[in-house]
């Protein structure tokens, strides 16, 4: 059997590099505070408004002195265009770990000017070997330095240092940081405990399909806490179903609301059946449902798609019982029309999604609402 060969330009090994840094921002997301936001490669990697930079890096060998994501993200956060003024934590978060006899294993626990010696120490090894390097070679064999001791030079270069001494305090290394797999993990046994055991990696691919959906990318790739926490209840709703109970509310018209609704074509069609005993709760159930829909369900994040497709699928019913109901008709219209409406609005609701049980009351106020808008007959 013939193995495919690996295309020249294959981007698997980048693609997985993006995705490891939503699912970093994802996590990130899960500590917002109010009025916080996040962006992903805005600003760089991960960016928390007022709090954190990070940069996120999936390698698979170990974090050395010289490595070139050690040095090349400090000389990121010293370039002109990054104000780190915005931020109180600058983040190295990487999936390595640091060398046994490297001297970054002091970095996090280090005061500032140790920082300041563990820099200049690597450089000065990094020039030593370099010019050891180059001692036994003719002029036309000399090489020119390696990209790394020109990142370590540009960080350490006199006229970095006003800028290296006030960022050198915020930078933290988070070396051994959990891989894809082992973060997604993370997150869903952290974060999913009240999900379906069965729809958790449902739940994560939701939330990060959100994070990477064109409508986010094209805000700039700006999450803000609010947003967030609504997508998220929303998600989890979806996910927790048969859960969360249906924040109807209880209205009991009183003589103004009889009076104001009168007028309304579905109490008219009540009429229309000689059938004034069920006005009452007819009204009743249609202000609960409004109020319902227009308040309590933006309160609890119902997707509006939920609802569109409940009120779709509660209209086709009611015409297709119609439709058979006129068919069986045999007997006084008013009789049978009254007979309709009855086995109508007590039959058991179908369910909405993400609650545990549907009121009849909210099923036959969203069927009066059908009425009032000449969607039912």
């Amino acid at each position: 059997m013939a193995i495919d060969k690996k295309l020249s330009n294959d981007a698997t090994s980048s693609i997985g590099g993006t995705i490891y840094q939503i699912c970093v921002a994802l996590e990130r997301a899960f500590m917002l505070e109010e009025g916080q936001k996040l962006w992903i490669e805005r600003f760089g990697d991960v960016t928390v408004s007022g709090h954190e930079q990070i940069e996120a890096k999936q390698y698979s060998d170990s974090l050395t002195d010289s490595h070139p994501n050690f040095w090349n993200t400090i000389k990121n956060w010293l370039l002109p265009g990054f104000d780190h003024k915005k931020y109180s934590h600058l983040t190295l978060f990487t999936t390595q770990s640091i060398g046994e006899n490297s001297k970054l294993l002091e970095w996090n626990d280090a005061i500032p000017s140790k920082r300041f010696e563990i820099l200049q120490a690597i450089l000065n090894e990094s020039e030593g070997r370099y010019q050891k390097s180059q001692e036994s070679k003719t002029d036309e064999k000399k090489t020119s330095p390696p990209q790394s001791l020109l990142d370590q030079r540009f960080v350490l270069d006199h006229a970095q240092c006003a800028k290296l001494t006030e960022i050198i305090p915020k930078i933290s290394i988070a070396s051994d940081s959990p891989r894809l797999v082992e973060l997604r993990k993370k997150i869903i046994d952290r974060h999913g405990k009240t999900i379906l055991q069965a729809k958790r990696d449902e739940f994560l691919d939701d939330l990060m399909g959100y994070m990477m959906s064109p409508c986010t990318v094209q805000n700039g790739w700006e999450i803000s806490f609010s947003e967030f926490s609504a997508k998220l209840t929303m998600i989890s709703n979806h996910y927790r179903r048969g859960t969360v109970k249906f924040p109807a509310k209880i209205i009991i018209p009183s003589a103004e609301d009889l009076e104001l609704q009168k007028e309304k074509r579905f109490v008219k069609k009540i009429h229309e059946i000689q059938y004034p005993d069920v006005v009452s709760d007819a009204i009743r159930h249609y202000i609960s449902a409004s109020i319902t829909v227009i308040e309590e369900f933006q309160n609890y994040e119902v997707d509006p798609k939920s609802y569109q497709t409940y009120q779709s699928n509660l209209k086709q019913s009611q015409q297709t019982k119609q439709r058979l109901a006129k068919r069986r008709l045999s007997g006084d219209p008013i009789t049978e029309s009254k007979n309709f409406y009855d086995e109508l609005t007590s039959e058991t609701p179908q369910p909405f999604p993400s609650f545990e049980q549907t009121p009849i009351e909210f099923r036959n106020g969203v069927l009066h609402m059908l009425a009032d808008d000449g969607a039912c007959h």
